[in-house]
């Protein structure tokens, strides 16, 4: 019903079927013309506002079972970082029940992600759990996941709630109908390469960042751009953490 909500303000029924009722009122032959003129156009809207319907309904068909909202709830209490030091019920269900083997490992990722690693007995507790039930062969998935440095024993220091708080990578009273925030596309969550975008957008670009560069991972750096007859432009690019001015 949400995504149906949202089409009524760029897709109004009643404003296209009033506007292709005007053809049978009377009229003087310039208005007939610029009736006419305007009919591809009605048609074409009305026929956009039933295929984007279409597709709402299809979506909705989808988001209303009680396997999705599961699957997201799920998703959601990890970005909030709701109990992720433990082993999750959500993921154990979707082991037990043969979930496709990539949905799993994306949200144990994912819990590693937020909770800045996985302690040992959760960690073990999950990759036992997943030979037994997939086959042993997905060890090596394991272990390519632990390479990769998305599967990790948990670290001393906390970094994804410092960085939530400090960029606002989740927003919980975001407004659905008139978003404003680019938290509404994924339901409560801003993708911090987003955030990141913001923040160099604005006047002092990576100097406002200055407490949550060092907690990302990866270096960073500034350079400065010169253009003649254009103003100043600031970049961003994977290297040792400096300031280079380029003309």
């Amino acid at each position: 019903s949400h995504a149906i909500e949202v089409l009524v303000p760029y897709f109004s029924i009643k404003l296209i079927s009033s506007q292709l009722e005007e053809r049978r009122g009377e009229k003087t032959i310039q208005e007939m013309k610029q009736f006419v003129a305007r009919l591809p156009h009605m048609l074409a809207t009305k026929k956009s506002l039933a295929t984007h319907t279409t597709i709402a309904e299809m979506i909705k068909e989808v988001t209303d079972t009680d396997q999705f909202m599961d699957f997201l709830d799920c998703q959601q209490e990890m970005m909030l970082c709701v109990d992720t030091d433990k082993v999750q019920p959500y993921i154990e269900d979707c082991i037990a029940h043969k979930e496709p083997l990539v949905k799993v490992l994306r949200l144990i990722c994912m819990q590693s992600a937020t909770n800045s690693g996985l302690k040992p007995k959760v960690l073990d507790y999950y990759k036992r759990e997943i030979v037994q039930a997939y086959g042993f062969h997905h060890l090596l998935t394991l272990i390519n996941l632990e390479k990769a440095g998305l599967l990790k024993v948990q670290e001393r220091q906390r970094v994804y709630p410092v960085v939530r708080k400090l960029l606002r990578l989740t927003v919980e009273d975001g407004s659905e109908v008139a978003p404003t925030d680019v938290s509404y596309v994924h339901s409560v969550y801003a993708p911090l390469s987003a955030r990141l975008a913001q923040h160099l957008a604005r006047a002092g670009g990576w100097r406002g960042l200055a407490d949550v560069l060092p907690l990302l991972p990866g270096p960073s750096f500034e350079e400065t751009q010169t253009i003649p007859g254009q103003p100043t432009r600031r970049g961003s690019i994977d290297s040792k953490h400096s300031t280079a001015s380029d003309t």
